[in-house]
């Protein structure tokens, strides 16, 4: 009433009280009104040691770099980190930059290791001045010396820099995707899963994966075709460390929203775990699932092994206080999404941990909550990690096919279902020629004599290319020069390098700068600078 508002205005201590609490709200909803809803995280920390030699570091064994920050010590003048490899020209981070933008971000995060920030302040400076990225605002940080992986790289970024309130999409900085629909697609589902299951009885939504249906199959088109065959067809073939066993079912939930794109991952193991024969006594390979996630399932379980996981993951705010709060975790996704999948029938406090009462209310909170997914359906269109050699080689060629002729159909038919992101491509013009004839991309300054043979190749800038040399599935990167009568076959040569005369080259990297000597011939090797 308005007689006890006269009444408090003439006590000057709950005056004041009112004036704060009403600028305190007036603040708050600014900050929301401000606030964006998701950014995009890009992990560029590493040099991509199963790129040796192009990227100028060495084999430490990691499976999955991105989790390991290379130490200042490793970089040297030679040193090109992994994201900075150019696909037809452009380098890989500036490409997925470019997607982000054309994706709808309004900010982006790059967390750059130690020594690698100068580059990509200057690459992303050259992006802003060409007007390419004008609707995103960019952030590059340079991680810590001592920071030990990709979880340790979000507590820097939680702690020093980015609010809590917002949804990050994390995503690693060799990561190439073709499709300017794919990121809004991925978020849209993580949004609406987050904002129907908020307040009801359904389970809230911790984290949306991005999976890509790489499979294929044989000409009766049942059949899975295996590995080996897929790349004797030339199409992507994975890793026996990247093919993994993943469990999916259907999510149904309780509010009116029907979603028949929403996956919930079960259990994922990687398929060499499953098949471990420690005794090696040939005992079959067997995959163990607790009755708790199949009684919990709401459909049908579903395990394929057909998907790659591409590392891009919508995190919901609690879960990057959760790795704030339990600093053990140190990889996404060796520790952090391993965890999030087998707790999340039992409830958030059994992921925060004894270790963590007391801290606030989600470490006391019983809800279940679930780990989802969005798969990319199978086709032409690129969706990969650019993070061993012949992933690269792969990506090279197919982004050469597609300046050349863009795929009418960027889904193979019979798998697209509920797919309706928009798949036009998020590339840029090639800077130079493209020659149909051949699937070539020869960039500007290159110099190509006409008896020359060059197949499912890029010629890069100012590159010198011998008299009667024959290319096929080669990467040349910039200032290369090859001499002549030269033959070199799935190979990719390093800037700068210098191949001599008669040279028969097949399924080799060079290093930039190196020289190799005339009327070498090599096979599956590994040319580094003497």
């Amino acid at each position: 009433p308005l007689s006890h508002f006269l009444v408090a205005c003439t006590n000057p201590n709950l005056l004041l009280y009112i004036v704060l609490k009403i600028k305190h709200i007036q603040l708050l909803l600014l900050s929301l009104k401000n606030m964006i809803e998701f950014t995009a995280v890009i992990l560029a920390a590493s040099l991509g040691d199963r790129l040796f030699p192009l990227t100028g570091g060495g084999d430490d064994g990691h499976d999955d770099d991105e989790d390991y920050a290379t130490t200042p010590s490793k970089i040297t003048t030679r040193s090109r980190p992994k994201h900075m490899l150019p696909i037809c020209g452009e380098p890989i981070l500036g490409r997925l930059v470019h997607t982000l933008c054309e994706s709808g971000f309004e900010r982006c995060i790059i967390l750059a290791g130690c020594g690698m920030a100068q580059d990509v302040q200057t690459l992303v400076s050259e992006y802003i001045r060409d007007g390419q990225c004008n609707a995103m605002k960019i952030d590059v940080y340079e991680l810590p010396g001592n920071s030990a992986g990709s979880a340790d790289a979000l507590r820097y970024l939680h702690e020093n820099h980015a609010a809590s309130l917002e949804h990050i999409v994390v995503m690693p900085g060799d990561l190439v995707i073709e499709g300017k629909g794919i990121f809004g697609w991925l978020v849209d589902a993580h949004r609406r899963r987050y904002s129907c299951l908020m307040g009801t009885d359904d389970e809230e939504v911790a984290c949306t994966m991005l999976l890509s249906d790489v499979g294929e199959t044989e000409e009766d088109g049942v059949t899975p075709m295996k590995e080996s065959a897929k790349g004797k067809k030339g199409g992507f073939v994975r890793e026996e460390e990247e093919i993994d066993y993943i469990g999916l079912t259907d999510v149904a939930l309780s509010s009116s929203v029907n979603d028949k794109e929403l996956k919930r991952i079960i259990f994922k193991t990687s398929k060499l775990d499953v098949e471990e024969d420690e005794d090696f006594v040939g005992k079959i390979p067997k995959l163990t699932i607790s009755k708790l996630k199949i009684m919990s399932s709401c459909s049908g379980l579903k395990v394929r092994t057909d998907l790659l996981d591409l590392h891009v993951y919508v995190l919901s705010p609690w879960v990057r206080k959760l790795l704030v709060q339990r600093r053990n975790i140190m990889s996404l996704q060796e520790d952090l999404i391993p965890l999030l999948i087998d707790r999340q029938f039992r409830g958030k406090s059994s992921v925060f941990g004894n270790s963590c009462d007391g801290i606030g209310s989600d470490s006391d909170d019983t809800s279940k909550f679930l780990v989802g997914a969005q798969i990319l359906p199978r086709g032409p269109r690129i969706a990969l990690r650019s993070c061993t050699v012949s992933s690269f080689l792969f990506i090279c060629r197919e982004a050469v096919s597609h300046y050349v002729n863009i795929p009418e159909k960027a889904i193979s038919p019979g798998y697209a279902g509920t797919f309706t992101a928009s798949l036009t491509s998020s590339f840029k013009n090639a800077d130079g020629e493209v020659q149909a004839k051949g699937n070539v991309v020869v960039l500007k300054g290159a110099v190509v004599p006409k008896k020359v043979t060059i197949k499912n190749s890029t010629i890069g800038r100012r590159a010198k290319i011998g008299e009667k040399c024959k290319l096929n599935n080669v990467v040349v990167m910039d200032d290369v020069t090859i001499g002549n009568e030269t033959i070199l076959q799935n190979t990719v040569i390093g800037e700068g390098a210098v191949i001599g005369d008669n040279c028969n080259l097949n399924d080799c990297q060079v290093a930039q700068k190196a020289i190799v000597k005339a009327l070498t011939k090599l096979k599956g090797e590994a040319i580094v600078v003497e």
